[in-house]
């Protein structure tokens, strides 16, 4: 049976891990559909002009989609977050094994969890410009 102590950093670390895949999983969807409404999108455009089948207005914002697709992934970095995401999971799973599994002291994961999610969060991607959420020494060119 795990003391109080351990059963509640286990609960906490279980249920920050579960938001955090959760998380990671809503932007890898999300990725997923914009890419996929756009590939549509493209397609009926195509299909459309060729056999004049909507008419031009339409044809028109159908092609703008994949531009606003593009636009979308790049200014919102739905990969980047997935990623971000999932480094945090399986960190927070890690920890969680730890205290559970491998016989680690609580106050040696609360520790190393709250490094972690200070380091991790300084590499939390911004939106925009993806040069500006890179950590300064790997930006080529730019003056540290």
């Amino acid at each position: 049976m795990l003391p109080p102590e351990k059963k509640d950093l286990a609960n906490d670390l279980l249920e920050r891990a579960k938001l955090c895949g959760l998380k990671a999983r809503r932007c890898y969807y999300f990725a997923f559909a914009v890419a996929l409404l756009s590939l549509v999108a493209s397609i009926l455009t195509s299909v459309s002009v060729a056999i004049e089948w909507l008419p031009k207005a339409l044809n028109a914002v159908l092609a703008a989609v994949p531009a606003i697709a593009v636009t979308l992934m790049a200014v919102f970095k739905f990969e980047e977050w997935r990623d971000w995401w999932s480094d945090r999971y399986h960190k927070l799973d890690a920890l969680c094994r730890g205290l559970l599994y491998e016989g680690r002291h609580e106050s040696e994961i609360s520790k190393e969890m709250t490094d972690f999610l200070a380091s991790h969060e300084r590499m939390r991607p911004r939106l925009g410009n993806p040069i500006a959420s890179r950590p300064e020494e790997e930006v080529p060119g730019r003056q540290k």
